[in-house]
């Protein structure tokens, strides 16, 4: 992340785009095993999880991405009741999963980056998955 003055994240998403925006908190920012990890807070976004300088999800908008991801699947299956959810540690896809009455089982495998610091993502992931029940 570049800070200015006036506390703007910036992302170079390639090399003809640059997406940024003011913040004005960090509640976080630290190292796994893997990667660096920042919460953000931003009045445009909301809570935004960075890893490695890229931003990964934000309250805002992060619904368009999961819902698109889970329901077309699960729809297209008669009667998933055993899912596993690769990554996800924010919770936001799990919840997603859980929103279908049949689903019995759901094995999780949340992503090596945020292992680490499953306890300093608590507040990210309750907003993201409204339960303060998943791990």
């Amino acid at each position: 992340m570049t800070e200015t003055a006036i506390n703007r994240f910036w992302d170079c998403v390639s090399p003809d785009l640059i997406q940024t925006f003011s913040v004005n908190g960090i509640p976080y920012t630290g190292k796994s095993k893997y990667q660096s990890i920042q919460i953000l807070d931003s009045p445009a976004f909301g809570r935004c999880l960075i890893l490695d300088g890229k931003i990964q999800c934000s309250e805002s908008d992060e619904f368009v991405y999961h819902e698109a991801m889970v329901h077309p699947p699960m729809i297209a299956h008669p009667k998933p009741e055993t899912v596993f959810v690769a990554g996800g540690s924010e919770g936001a896809t799990l919840r997603e999963v859980l929103a279908h009455k049949t689903v019995k089982r759901v094995y999780k495998d949340f992503h090596y980056a945020t292992e680490d610091k499953g306890r300093v993502l608590h507040s990210y992931s309750y907003s993201l998955s409204g339960s303060s029940e998943i791990e």
